[in-house]
């Protein structure tokens, strides 16, 4: 609370991290505003200056490589201290949940002839 209290000025990380599930969705955001972030709508990772360009449309990662490789292995060292996600994606999970929703009915009912349907989109 000292940042929220004014007690402490400054960034109080160096650092802000994200990542998918299953790692391959990434960001790292560094204290002096720059962003490297790897998304499904890029093929190679994108570095921006937030301070300069908050729509993120002028890509730093060809112009400042360095810089771009710094902040990924940075992002590198803390994941991997993270242990692997348990949570299953969108779709797995709703295959899932209809596949419980069918094996939860009971046979009695299936065998009065009531024939549950599950709701996904998910095959």
């Amino acid at each position: 609370m000292p940042f929220v209290t004014g007690q402490k000025s400054g960034p109080p990380h160096k650092s802000m991290f994200w990542r998918n599930g299953d790692g391959r969705q990434w960001s790292v955001l560094g204290s002096d505003g720059v962003k490297h972030i790897q998304n499904n709508n890029s093929p190679q990772p994108q570095m921006f200056s937030l301070s300069d360009d908050i729509g993120e449309t002028n890509d730093l990662s060809g112009s400042q490589p360095g810089r771009a490789k710094e902040r990924y292995q940075h992002w590198q060292a803390w994941n991997e201290e993270n242990v692997p996600c348990r949570l299953r994606g969108y779709i797995d999970y709703h295959k899932l949940r209809d596949h419980f929703y069918l094996d939860s009915v009971p046979n009695a009912a299936v065998k009065a002839g009531y024939k549950p349907e599950a709701k996904g989109n998910f095959k």
